[in-house]
């Protein structure tokens, strides 16, 4: 497909399923050379043909703006949880582009994915397919993992769901967009937990607040209450065990032509100002080919 593609979609339009494979393609080619894999870009593009017709400026029909529903691709739900967070970015909410950087952000911190019984597997799990799993699979994963509607109405939209990501799969150019499994060798996910060795926890002990064993652990409330379906973080109880989160390797980025430190960024679902800073650079409009960036 050529290059020059842009995002379509008009406020609340409900996109055709070829203006919305023209937005999946975009989709794709946002996580190039990322650790998201065709399969997992699929799925996730199966899901938002469902919630937004994989337009950015969808808002939630039968609402007034004022109402704070759902919006964009994923219809974040209320708008202002995405909005709000593009805004002080200084992004363009309404962008595409501005949308995927904030899924970006929410694998990179572990947050809107929960992982449930019949899918324990984490949202950078999903990205990665470590699994290798098939597109059906990782779909129904991000329905009830991420987007967890009804039951009956998760059930019910699942095969459309499942039918546009294997559109997508079978007719998106992947050239260059970072591998996963074969599609030809996939496997179904099986319900067993996992065991991860490295998995450290807390027991709770009287006095104890989720915030202090947060301190005390480098770590913070939200991502505590994420890895452990915390509704109420004023609400833990002695002698419950907490898992903690783990330790991730260093993730660096080489700089290719035509890179700036806000492209880089918004890829990587993070600021400017922190990539400066995590990298000691003084002029931030001042990169390299070939300059390793810390993420």
């Amino acid at each position: 497909m050529p290059t020059t593609l842009q995002w379509i979609g008009a406020y609340r339009q409900w996109l055709t399923e070829a203006q919305s494979l023209n937005n999946a393609q975009l989709v794709a080619n946002f996580f190039k050379g990322t650790d998201w894999t065709r399969e997992a870009i699929s799925a996730l593009c199966g899901n938002m043909r469902s919630e937004s017709s994989l337009n950015p400026d969808m808002y939630e029909f039968g609402y007034a703006w004022e109402e704070n529903r759902g919006y964009g691709l994923v219809q974040w739900t209320p708008r202002s949880k995405y909005w709000d967070w593009a805004v002080g970015l200084n992004l363009d909410p309404r962008s595409g582009n501005s949308q995927l950087a904030r899924i970006n952000y929410e694998v990179l911190n572990n947050i809107q994915w929960y992982a449930t019984t019949e899918f324990p597997y984490s949202f950078a799990e999903f990205r990665s397919n470590s699994g290798n799993w098939d597109v059906e699979t990782l779909t129904e994963m991000f329905v009830w993992n991420y987007e967890r509607p009804a039951r009956s109405a998760g059930e019910a939209s699942l095969p459309n769901r499942q039918a546009f990501a294997r559109n997508c799969l079978a007719n998106l150019d992947w050239a260059g967009t970072g591998g996963g499994g074969s599609p030809t060798t996939p496997r179904k996910a099986t319900l067993s937990v996992k065991t991860n060795t490295t998995q450290k926890t807390y027991k709770v002990k009287a006095g104890d607040t989720l915030s202090k064993i947060a301190s005390a652990n480098k770590t913070t409330v939200s991502k505590l209450a994420a890895i452990n379906n915390i509704k109420n973080v004023n609400l833990i109880r002695i002698g419950q065990v907490l898992k903690l989160p783990t330790a991730t390797p260093a993730k660096t980025y080489t700089v290719k032509r035509g890179d700036s430190l806000s492209k880089i960024a918004m890829k990587q679902g993070t600021t400017v100002s922190y990539l400066a800073a995590k990298n000691n650079i003084k002029n931030v409009n001042k990169i390299y080919v070939g300059q390793v960036i810390k993420l």
